[in-house]
């Protein structure tokens, strides 16, 4: 399973949003904000405890649903609308519900062993 970085979520939130082609680097601008935003929605995240990995390491199961959340709360900023807003919305809200999904049925379950000895 392939993680990505925090820099890779970055670059990849860029796309998401149309700022960046693929295989462009980002502006230094666009990187901190993205950064910025990118920080406060794990931190988010984390308190609802639907992102228990750690920015260096996002697991590919999460990636895209942290793109599109990342993407969609930066919208406005980047002027957005339309038909492309109301895709990254749903993208976001569709990501938030696959990480509570994901979460909730991840969680490790610890085994009953009988006492039968």
């Amino acid at each position: 399973m392939a993680t990505k970085t925090r820099a890779e979520m970055i670059d990849w939130t860029l796309e998401v949003l149309g700022v960046k082609p693929a295989g462009q680097s980002a502006s230094a601008e666009d990187a901190d904000l993205v950064g910025r935003y990118f920080d406060a929605t794990y931190a988010s995240l984390r308190k609802l405890g639907v992102a228990p990995f750690a920015t260096s390491a996002v697991p590919e199961w999460a990636q895209a649903s942290f793109a599109h959340i990342v993407a969609a709360d930066l919208t406005n900023h980047y002027g957005i609308t339309g038909e492309r807003l109301a895709d990254l919305k749903s993208a976001a809200a569709k990501g938030r519900r696959d990480l509570t999904e994901q979460c909730a049925n991840g969680v490790e379950q610890t085994p009953v062993v009988p006492n039968w000895f």
